[in-house]
């Protein structure tokens, strides 16, 4: 499963515009500074977010320098630690088991549903761990066809080893949400495909139900989420001349890659805003203040996150008793083919955990076959 950096239709995920701007990352993150204050990105002005002043950024738990204090500890991460997109994952765990469409894979080996490694470069002692969790149809549907036949929920998380404070959320390092919900694969219905990818200073995300069927037939079902989340915001780029966005929308797209892009895709890029690490009341305090772009990922991003899956989860339910009025030709395979082959995140893992790890994880738990 050969990475071509070259090819500029690859991506993290199907987009293929979205390839160009990671691999730039991914770059920049195997060698990151875990003091974002310290990294250039973080002093870049966004163009596309200015939501909100001094007072309203929150501030991030102290975590001790493990090395400063002299302390020989192995890289294991503390269990009070969390990733930038953990709630994320946990949310989308709990609506998918609340469904009873699916359990959890209890079949994955522990050493594929996650592994770490010490983060490099990094000034507090970090570790970068990989954890996912995949979820297959339940026993009720033992004799009959299931209406989602696969779901995976992967983190890619820099965390402190040592943190004085539980369930202290890091935004440094490579933080990252892939999540994939497989429907039937003989029916139209969408592929539910987010990434959510945050380096040092700079923040790719996209929600989207991917159509698998030309035309989408489940199109205006996100028309309400679009309108809400997405759009009505004239203050920002837009991505049409006559739709105003929220967000800046992220960039064009290849017409080899289409197919994979819906309409009402929420497809941007973040940057940070170099904030100052003195605390409202003119006091020095060591704690780093969050960014602008993290405050929005954790608040309104989440907001987006949460309603867009309930509206993919409504989707299904339509025709949870119906799956004939779905069914049809789509491009399933096609889609999970280029996503195993061409996905410009191995790069990174191979640095990371190795390439026989790296290979074996693609293979089997992240876009498997069957």
């Amino acid at each position: 499963m050969a990475s071509n950096w070259s090819n500029p239709y690859l991506r993290f995920g199907p987009f293929a515009f979205a390839a160009t701007i990671l691999v730039a990352m991914i770059a920049n993150a195997i060698a990151f500074s875990a003091d974002s204050r310290s990294n250039p990105l973080t002093r870049m002005v966004s163009n596309n977010l200015d939501l909100y002043s001094p007072k309203s950024k929150r501030k991030l738990a102290r975590c001790n320098p493990l090395s400063a204090a002299g302390v020989d500890a192995p890289v294991t991460s503390s269990k009070g630690a969390v990733g930038l997109y953990k709630k994320f994952a946990d949310h989308a765990v709990e609506q998918l088991l609340g469904t009873e469409w699916l359990q959890i894979d209890d079949k994955v080996p522990t050493d594929l549903s996650e592994k770490q490694a010490p983060a490099r470069g990094s000034k507090i002692e970090s570790t970068v761990r990989i954890t996912t969790k995949a979820l297959i149809p339940s026993t009720k549907f033992d004799d009959g066809k299931p209406l989602v036949r696969y779901a995976r929920i992967t983190l890619l998380e820099t965390v402190p080893v040592s943190c004085e404070v539980d369930d202290a959320v890091s935004v440094e390092g490579i933080q990252v949400l892939n999540f994939v919900v497989l429907p039937n694969a003989d029916t139209t219905l969408p592929v539910l495909g987010i990434d959510l990818v945050s380096l040092p200073g700079k923040h790719l995300l996209l929600l989207d139900a991917q159509p698998m069927a030309v035309p989408n037939p489940h199109e205006s079902h996100w028309e309400e989420w679009y309108s809400m989340h997405v759009a009505n915001n004239t203050d920002n780029p837009e991505k049409d001349g006559d739709e105003p966005l929220k967000y800046a929308w992220g960039g064009d797209f290849p017409d080899p890659v289409k197919t994979y892009v819906s309409k009402y895709a929420l497809w941007t890029r973040l940057q940070n805003i170099a904030v100052s690490s003195i605390s409202d009341d003119n006091a020095s305090d060591e704690s780093v203040a969050a960014t602008p772009a993290t405050d929005a990922i954790q608040r309104d991003i989440f907001d987006a996150f949460q309603a867009h899956l309930g509206a993919y989860l409504e989707l299904l339910a339509r025709y949870a008793e119906d799956m004939k009025a779905v069914e049809g030709e789509n491009h399933q395979s096609a889609y999970l083919d280029y996503r195993r082959n061409n996905d410009p995140a191995k790069p990174m893992l191979n640095a990371l955990y190795g390439p026989e790890w790296t290979q074996t994880l693609l293979d089997n738990v992240l876009f498997p076959r069957e």
